[in-house]
């Protein structure tokens, strides 16, 4: 029973902030990041716009910067950009740091080995996080191309020893492409609902410009819900050729 109340409380984590939150940020943002510190900057004043997040309490409902529970190949644990706390008591913490949401960010970074990297810390068994989310927002070519081969990288890192290793339930990933010129975002989702390969995840594209996403300022609250958050939905497609969009519209 606490184990389904805990898996209800961090997807209302997903669905009821950090989704709102990132749709926020494309519904302000202009691609115009100096570096991936000012991405995370902005993303936590859209967080804060979305609920209180009683930051300097015992009751915060995120931590920066949290050390990571297990390592991501050099050895070395690092740190989450951010992890959010099964509950919005202070006592979740003596159950433990796996109850909640991590999450890493990426700016910019086409570099498949850092993605690597980042992905490795939110999937890694010995970790054990109940429900991880990777937020990448870009606004170079090929952007796309390159988290999807560092999630098939940090897959392989761990499938080549535990050959019945899939990708964890509840891992999301969500990529936000900035398209220059017309202030408009391509976004790329997917989510685990069941274990399974990369090949195998399920890509949901958006077309998203700044005036077209559902916004509501006056109660800081997404309209509807976190899934009517993105407008004009292009196409669902399979991860199994990788690299290659879809002209279809």
């Amino acid at each position: 029973m606490a184990t389904a109340v805990s898996s209800v409380e961090e997807a209302s984590i997903v669905d009821g902030l950090i989704r709102p939150a990132i749709v926020k940020l494309v519904s302000e943002s202009e691609g115009a990041y100096r570096c991936e510190r000012d991405l995370h900057h902005h993303l936590t004043t859209c967080l804060a716009k979305i609920a209180n997040l009683e930051l300097g309490t015992p009751r915060r409902r995120v931590f920066m910067e949290q050390p990571a529970l297990a390592c991501y190949g050099s050895g070395r644990k690092g740190n989450l950009d951010y992890f959010f706390p099964g509950s919005d008591s202070d006592a979740s913490w003596n159950v433990g740091p796996r109850d909640g949401v991590a999450m890493e960010l990426n700016y910019n970074y086409r570099d498949c080995f850092k993605v690597k990297k980042d992905i490795q810390k939110l999937i890694d068994p010995a970790s054990g996080y109940q429900r991880s989310l990777y937020f990448a927002y870009g606004r170079r070519r090929g952007f796309y191309e390159s988290v999807q081969s560092g999630i098939e990288r940090a897959f392989a890192s761990f499938e080549e020893d535990r050959h019945e290793f899939r990708l964890p339930l509840g891992f999301h990933v969500i990529v936000v492409e900035y398209i220059p010129g017309g202030g408009e975002h391509l976004i790329h989702e997917a989510s685990v609902a069941a274990p399974c390969v990369p090949a195998e995840l399920q890509w949901k594209e958006t077309d998203a410009s700044a005036d077209s996403l559902e916004v509501d300022d006056s109660s800081l609250h997404v309209r509807d819900n976190a899934e009517r958050c993105w407008r004009k939905p292009v196409q669902v497609r399979s991860n199994s050729a990788l690299g290659q969009r879809s002209e279809s519209g």
